[in-house]
């Protein structure tokens, strides 16, 4: 392993350019290149984006053509709300994004757990407290999916 530094940029940071320019995964992967970016993140990869029929078949071509032009995949990172009306729902499709990850090639996985503010009115210690030990049993099912 390298003593240097690696770079990475999040596919978030190119989302006004694709809605602008209408450009897939791969042009965005071939611009972190090209601008001297280590590796890219993706964030909630979207087969309308791709032009594919599925996660899995946009998640192989993104990393096959990241393995052909060498830049790493860093991350996926995806949207998740475990504290909505049917969280076993949630946890079954954050599963699913866990088995896109693992095609994607990612090294991490980063998923979020909350994301409504009225969820939250009172943004204090106890009542972070009290929504994390909500949301960790839920969660679980999710590490042992993904083999922690």
């Amino acid at each position: 392993m390298s003593d240097k530094a690696k770079i990475g940029v999040s596919s978030y940071s190119f989302s006004n350019y694709m809605k602008q320019s209408h450009c897939t995964y791969l042009d965005i992967c071939d611009l972190a290149h090209e601008m001297g970016y280590d590796g890219i993140e993706f964030i909630d990869l979207n087969t309308a984006v791709s032009g594919l029929k599925d996660d899995f078949e946009t998640a192989r071509q993104i990393r096959e053509h990241c393995a052909d032009i060498g830049l790493e995949i860093i991350a996926h990172t995806v949207g998740a709300n475990f504290l909505c009306e049917d969280p076993k729902a949630e946890v079954e499709r954050v599963k699913h994004l866990v088995d896109v990850a693992f095609e994607l090639g990612a090294p991490v996985m980063r998923h979020d757990a909350a994301f409504r503010r009225w969820m939250w009115p009172r943004r204090t210690p106890s009542t972070f407290t009290r929504r994390i030990s909500c949301l960790s049993p839920v969660t679980c099912p999710i590490r042992a999916w993904a083999g922690l």
